[in-house]
């Protein structure tokens, strides 16, 4: 994976500046900085770029280690759900939502008690039931 940073942060600095952003160094930047991951994860959500995976990974990972400063995600996932199912539905249920839940999940980081949030959520987006 480490081999792909260069790679990925090449992608993000050319995304970053096209959306009239500054780039960045490191990929790690991009975990504490939400209006810069937020509006690159939805440009390459439009662009149906591969790379538009990055944050919700590297969210996920980050929880574990540095959880400190990670409730944007949870909080953009939560309220832009809708608008980010429109982009990529795939995306929202197969990387964004399970990140999400394994954030909420996660033991080290105290995001329990978004798991009332989540449920509601869940239920907005009618994925409970089998499609």
């Amino acid at each position: 994976m480490y081999s792909r940073w260069s790679h990925l942060i090449n992608v993000c600095n050319l995304s970053l500046h096209e959306c009239g952003l500054s780039g960045i160094n490191k990929i790690s930047e991009l975990a504490y900085d939400s209006l810069k991951a937020r509006i690159l994860t939805e440009y390459l959500l439009v662009k149906e770029s591969a790379e538009s995976s990055l944050i919700p990974v590297l969210i996920g990972a980050y929880a574990f280690e540095k959880p400190k400063g990670l409730e944007w995600y949870l909080q953009w996932m939560t309220e832009d759900a809708e608008k980010l199912m429109k982009l990529n539905a795939e995306w929202f249920i197969n990387t964004a939502l399970w990140q999400l839940l394994a954030m909420t999940a996660n033991p080290y980081a105290h995001f329990d008690h978004w798991a009332g949030d989540i449920q509601q959520l869940v239920t907005k987006l009618n994925l409970t039931n089998p499609m």
